[in-house]
């Protein structure tokens, strides 16, 4: 009688080989999607503090407003009323702040992705540290010609000397644009 090898895999040889592949393509699925929305954040953190820098540059270099006016400031607002939004404005009435309520022009909204929102708008002054909710609803950072310093005032009027913006993700993890009033923008 003559045996003849068979050569190949066993049905159960298979379906494990096949569970093991699952398992690791789903590890690795599950892991790239958290890294990939930490990038997503990262990056919408950057807009903010570009928008931010932006205005900086428009109140230094003397960009025109509407009216033909050099010497106005720019600046971003942030409404704690309005978590997805940041808003580039044109501070023509000399607050140093955004007014809806006299028409500061609006050069510039950046509207975060869906996934990520504005969790907190912080500002400090000295070692007093004030929330939006906590004393102000908004918070306005300007800055004029010829001083690239950062003028960081709230609804109210109240200078600070630094502020601090979180954006969260739903996804979990958060990210930090810190202004200081000596024109520093960075990330944290």
């Amino acid at each position: 009688m003559k045996h003849t090898s068979e050569s190949g895999f066993t049905l159960i040889e298979l379906l494990v080989a096949i569970s093991i592949l699952v398992i690791m393509l789903s590890i690795v699925f599950v892991q790239g999607n958290r890294s990939g929305s930490g990038t997503l954040l990262l990056n919408e953190t950057y807009e903010v503090a570009l928008l931010t820098r932006e205005a900086q540059s428009f109140g230094v270099a003397v960009r025109e407003e509407t009216g033909g006016n050099f010497d106005s400031a720019y600046g971003v607002h942030f409404d704690s009323s309005n978590p997805g939004q940041v808003l580039l404005f044109n501070d023509e009435n000399d607050t140093l702040r955004f007014e809806s309520s006299v028409n500061d022009p609006i050069v510039q909204t950046l509207q975060l992705d869906s996934a990520h929102t504005i969790s907190s708008i912080c500002a400090t002054s000295g070692v007093t540290t004030t929330c939006a909710g906590g004393g102000f609803t908004s918070l306005s950072i300007s800055f004029i010609r010829p001083d690239p310093d950062a003028r960081i005032l709230d609804n109210n009027g109240v200078e600070y000397d630094s502020a601090e913006v979180t954006l969260t993700s739903q996804a979990g993890g958060s990210q930090i644009v810190e202004v200081i009033n000596t024109g520093q923008i960075a990330v944290k």
